[in-house]
């Protein structure tokens, strides 16, 4: 994932202020770290990702309010990485 590109569209498209965004995409980052072992990852469903996520020791050790953080990044990345998908097949058609 291109990081850069990732905080512009969580400005342009989650009205976030830059601070915001890059905590936004550290928190995504940390919480690759943790899914990391995961297949494909990027391919699996959100849902499917939290569920595994949650049963991670490393990550239960957390405060509640870091994990909500983590498990917020990994949604907007995945609603980017949709909107990027849709994106690319609207300028094939």
């Amino acid at each position: 994932m291109d990081k850069d590109y990732f905080v512009s569209w969580l400005l342009r498209n989650k009205s976030m202020t830059l601070r915001s965004a890059r905590d936004v995409a550290s928190r995504y980052t940390r919480g690759t770290n943790f899914i990391s072992n995961l297949e494909e990852k990027e391919t699996k469903q959100i849902d499917e990702v939290l569920f595994h996520l949650e049963r991670i020791d490393d990550f239960q050790i957390l405060s509640k309010s870091v994990k909500s953080q983590i498990r917020r990044a990994l949604k907007l990345q995945f609603e980017f990485a949709c909107a990027l998908e849709y994106s690319n097949d609207n300028t094939r058609s």
